[in-house]
């Protein structure tokens, strides 16, 4: 390839690169504003119906009709409806306590339910992160150790994140069953949603397994033209703990 196609073809991928970011950041923020209007708004309205439906029962003590009943039952199943969907958009604590401690907390809870033991090591992260770099974070933090919960048959599993002045790692590493990433299909909905998160923000993906020997993954993010691309309302606060 000569001298112009070459600067052609690079300030191409340039400009595809610029729009990816831009509608990824774009649909996050689209993320972030649904998981707000359903726990300020929905949630709250739902919460105030049960109540209603609450009292309103125990003031008929007796006379209280079935379909009150059933109805109190179904304003609190949509409540942790509403809290799902939230948190599946949007963990509320990643804006208000920080990635570090969205992380602890997360990890600690499915430590708890699954009984697999877990260890975080991190460093750099008291700066301000892309709201978008926070959330990919977390994002493929959470799939890969559902993925490790459900499959890998582990005891314990290490996560470390390293935040730098120009990029951002992350390693994933269980002592499961491990597999043969040759014989994962290319569709594995997990695994490319995690390719694709760290594609769409310039970083890269690699996996690393083989039966008996555990999995490994691990994901550098670029930071520093994110950073500089970014307003104050945009970043996310981590502390160092």
């Amino acid at each position: 390839m000569n001298k112009p196609k070459r600067i052609a073809r690079n300030k191409a991928d340039k400009t595809l690169q610029s729009l990816i970011n831009q509608i990824q950041e774009e649909a996050e923020e689209e993320r972030f504003r649904i998981a707000r209007e359903l726990h300020d708004d929905v949630g709250q309205q739902i919460t105030l119906l049960s109540f209603l439906l609450h009292r309103m029962n125990r003031s008929l003590g007796e006379k209280a009709t079935d379909e009150i009943k059933q109805a109190e039952e179904i304003t609190a199943r949509l409540i942790g409806k509403v809290r799902d969907i939230s948190l599946q958009l949007r963990p509320a604590m990643l804006d208000n306590a920080g990635l570090l401690a969205t992380l602890q907390g997360y990890l600690q809870d499915l430590s708890s339910r699954t009984g697999i033991n877990f260890e975080l090591k991190h460093s750099g992260l008291g700066k301000d992160l892309p709201r978008h770099i926070a959330t990919t974070v977390y994002r493929i933090i959470e799939e890969a150790s559902t993925n490790i919960a459900r499959h890998a048959k582990a005891e314990r599993f290490e996560v470390v994140v390293r935040a730098g002045k120009k990029s951002l790692s992350l390693s994933i590493r269980d002592d499961g069953a491990g597999f043969n990433p040759a014989e994962v299909p290319a569709a594995s909905t997990g695994l490319r949603t995690m390719r694709e998160r760290t594609r769409y923000l310039g970083g890269t993906f690699e996996l690393e397994s083989a039966p008996g020997e555990g999995t490994r993954l691990t994901v550098k993010l670029p930071l520093i033209s994110k950073l500089k691309n970014q307003n104050h309302n945009s970043k996310i606060k981590t502390t160092q703990q």
